[in-house]
């Protein structure tokens, strides 16, 4: 539905959709020409600009934190993961520390009666061997660095770490 005009000869000067609670309607009157009151329309129309201005940039500076909220919530979610795969390497390096002492005492106390065994606990022994020769290889401080490096899991210039701590 169009609104209605009426032609009532009266000059008006209206504004629309700025901010609320000041004045945004000037118009001819029984006591006053929209002329003398061209000061007040200017401070008016001011009024406006500087509060729409304001209000702009209070959006801009939310935006901002937000984003910047955004970004440290995510390398907090990345330190968190990046925590869990440490955790993880560690197990592993531990669970293959241990294996391999295991292997250790078993191959010592196999070698006292190898020579009398079977041949297929000659054969478990030999792959024990093997496997124990495995584990020390993995172990070594070469391919561990070398692991950890791929992985990333302790950089120098850590680009998860944020300088303002963790976020609320």
């Amino acid at each position: 539905m169009k609104p209605a005009y009426y032609y009532s000869s009266k000059l008006s000067f209206e504004i629309h959709n700025w901010a609320d609670g000041a004045r945004k309607k000037w118009a001819d009157g029984k006591r006053q020409t929209l002329e003398s009151v061209l000061e007040s329309i200017a401070d008016g129309i001011l009024y406006h600009l500087h509060f729409d201005k304001a209000r702009r940039e209070k959006q801009e500076e939310d935006e901002r934190r937000w984003k910047h909220m955004a970004r440290r919530r995510d390398l907090q979610k990345r330190r968190a993961e990046r925590e869990q795969k440490r955790v993880r390497f560690l197990s592993e390096l531990a669970a293959y520390q241990k294996e391999a002492a295991d292997l250790r005492v078993t191959i010592a106390n196999a070698a006292a009666v190898v020579d009398d065994a079977q041949p297929e606990y000659q054969r478990m022994i030999g792959w024990a061997k093997s496997r124990l020769e495995h584990l020390e290889a993995q172990n070594a401080i070469g391919p561990l660095t070398a692991n950890l490096k791929s992985q990333n899991l302790f950089p120098e210039n850590d680009e998860l770490h944020d300088p303002e701590g963790e976020p609320p």
